[in-house]
């Protein structure tokens, strides 16, 4: 059993594993809608469809935008961690006031 606060390995591949699904499979169908809803229907054939197969092949491709897209919530979940254990690692160095 792990002390409480401590994350075990499990609980960081699941999280990861989220994020990809969120990023691959959620943002896009988000995009999709609010795009429908805020600027019309999609013109591309097949619908939903057409916009995924569009996202996936643009982001094989290299292209910077939909990949930066598909990857955003792992993006800022490794932004966040970084954070942390910066917050963490100068927190240890530093000296504290009237200490």
């Amino acid at each position: 059993m792990t002390a409480p606060g401590k994350r075990t390995p499990r609980y960081w591949l699941f999280t990861a594993l989220s994020l990809w699904m969120a990023g691959f499979l959620i943002l896009p169908a988000l995009a999709f809608f609010t795009g429908k809803a805020m600027a019309g229907p999609y013109e591309g054939p097949y619908g939903i469809l057409g916009f995924l197969i569009n996202i996936y092949g643009d982001m094989s491709r290299g292209n910077w935008a939909a990949t930066t897209m598909l990857a955003t919530p792992a993006i800022i979940f490794v932004t966040w961690i970084v954070a942390l254990r910066l917050r963490r690692l100068l927190g240890r160095t530093v000296a504290k006031p009237g200490a």
